[in-house]
């Protein structure tokens, strides 16, 4: 039975978020099993979380040793602040996951799948001008003004 066929019966089962939608954001059928397929679910989106909260945290706290000090460079102290309030909720999402796969039942996986879905529906809104913001780093006379400082 293909990945797809499983999560329909199990998102009429769980009321999970449509398949097409939820596939486009965590690449759920790139899942090559299709036992505790909702325990595969929740590790594929806490990959992506981990993916998003790694980069917010070198806003916040950059590794200065890397490219993050100078786009930690491009922030306010009120940016960083939202910033690690935007990582706070990815951090807590996985901790969440923690506790979930302790239990691991459909049941509880599925009630993850849900409510984590929603909320980072919402925290990506937000995460977005961030990114943004950081790639302009790169592309704008920024870069620049980090050379002139760091090679003056």
């Amino acid at each position: 039975m293909a990945i797809e066929d499983i999560y329909l019966e199990l998102a009429e089962k769980h009321e999970l978020p449509d398949y097409h939608e939820f596939n486009k954001e965590f690449e759920i059928s790139s899942i090559d099993t299709e036992e505790f397929l909702l325990r595969e679910i929740r590790r594929k989106m806490m990959e992506r979380f981990d993916y998003y909260a790694k980069i917010l945290q070198e806003l916040f706290q950059p590794d200065p040793h890397s490219s993050s000090i100078f786009e930690a460079k491009n922030f306010t102290d009120k940016d960083r602040e939202n910033i690690f309030n935007l990582y706070s909720k990815i951090m807590a999402m996985m901790r969440h996951s923690v506790v979930v796969s302790l239990d691991n039942s459909d049941e509880q996986n599925a009630k993850f799948i849900n409510s984590s879905y929603k909320e980072w529906l919402r925290i990506k809104e937000k995460v977005l001008p961030i990114a943004m913001r950081i790639k302009s780093t790169w592309e704008n006379h920024f870069v620049d003004k980090i050379k002139a400082e760091y090679f003056g």
